[in-house]
């Protein structure tokens, strides 16, 4: 490790005391680059050898002469949408703070009801498949499968608006 600036890049330097056989690069070079479009013009620009690439994305590299898309490598991550419990009554999104059809109260996502009809409505699927470009999963958990404790007998949410309507019917009666 020749140097390290947290957040921005790292830099190492091959070691030619070891005793195997030398790396091939003097010099390796990872820099944190969140913007994808920078990281794009990085790499066409010849500024980076190997970029991520989210894969809502992919499609933008796939045709740059010279570049390899490596696809299917394994990441753990995992994107999420959370529920507030309870936001400040003074929130102006919540409009009128009461559940009287110009607004929800506060505490509107703290009833289970309400959530359950929420995850029943996403159409988690399709999400995946277009914005994902079907290269993802729908969790079961938020244990991904990979960790300690994850367990694959768990049931996934699926889009089915029938359970949606009845969840929602059974939130604050109905």
């Amino acid at each position: 490790l020749q140097s390290w600036t947290q957040g921005r890049e790292v830099v190492l330097k091959r070691f030619d005391g070891y005793w195997g056989e030398p790396a091939k690069i003097k010099y390796a070079v990872i820099k944190t680059v969140s913007e994808f479009t920078t990281r794009k013009l990085d790499l066409m620009r010849g500024d980076a050898d190997i970029i991520s690439v989210p894969p809502a994305y992919i499609t933008q590299v796939e045709n740059i002469p010279g570049v390899k898309v490596s696809e299917n490598i394994p990441e753990l991550a995992q994107y999420q949408l959370s529920f507030a419990f309870s936001v400040s009554p003074h929130n102006k999104y919540i409009y009128s703070g009461k559940l009287d059809g110009n607004g929800i109260p506060p505490d509107f996502f703290s009833n289970l009801d309400v959530r359950k009809g929420f995850e029943y409505l996403f159409p988690h699927q399709t999400y995946v498949k277009d914005v994902w470009n079907g290269l993802g999963i729908v969790p079961n958990s938020p244990i991904c499968t990979g960790l300690i404790g994850y367990d694959p007998d768990l049931p996934a949410y699926h889009q089915d608006l029938a359970k949606a309507a009845e969840y929602f019917k059974k939130a604050y009666n109905g």
